[in-house]
C-alpha cells in the first residue's frame, strides 16, 4: 500500500475534509485513478445484493447507488455513453468496464 500512493500515504487537505489520492505506480497512477473513476459494474452490485440473501442488502445497494449520483452531481462528473480514444491499456480497462453494459464516468472537461 505504501507503494501505491505519492508519499507513501493517502494525503488530507489541511482541514482533512478532503482526501487526495495521488498515486505513483506504472502507469501515472492509472490504478488509483480508474478505481475512483470507474463505475461499479451493475453485475457486482447484483452479486452484492444476492449474496446478502436479505432485503437490506439490496436496499444497501440501492443507497450506495443514490450516494454515487449525489456525488457525481457534485463532483460536476457526467456518465459517458461512449467509448473516448485511450491508449492501449486504458482501452483494455474501458472494454473490460464496457463488456457489461455499463458506462464510465468522466469529469466536465
Amino acid at each position: 500500500m505504501n507503494q501505491l500512493y505519492e508519499s507513501g500515504e493517502m494525503l488530507y487537505t489541511l482541514d482533512g475534509k478532503k482526501l487526495l489520492l495521488a498515486g505513483t505506480i506504472v502507469g501515472g497512477g492509472s490504478a488509483v485513478n480508474w478505481s475512483t473513476s470507474i463505475k461499479t459494474p451493475s453485475t457486482v452490485l447484483t452479486e452484492w445484493a444476492i449474496n446478502q440473501r436479505s432485503q437490506r442488502g439490496r436496499d444497501l445497494v440501492e443507497s450506495r447507488e443514490e450516494g454515487n449520483r449525489k456525488i457525481l452531481g457534485l463532483l460536476d462528473v457526467d456518465i459517458v455513453p461512449v467509448p473516448l480514444i485511450h491508449t492501449h491499456g486504458v482501452n483494455g480497462t474501458m472494454n473490460w468496464s464496457h463488456s457489461g453494459g455499463d458506462t464510465v464516468m468522466a469529469p466536465h472537461g
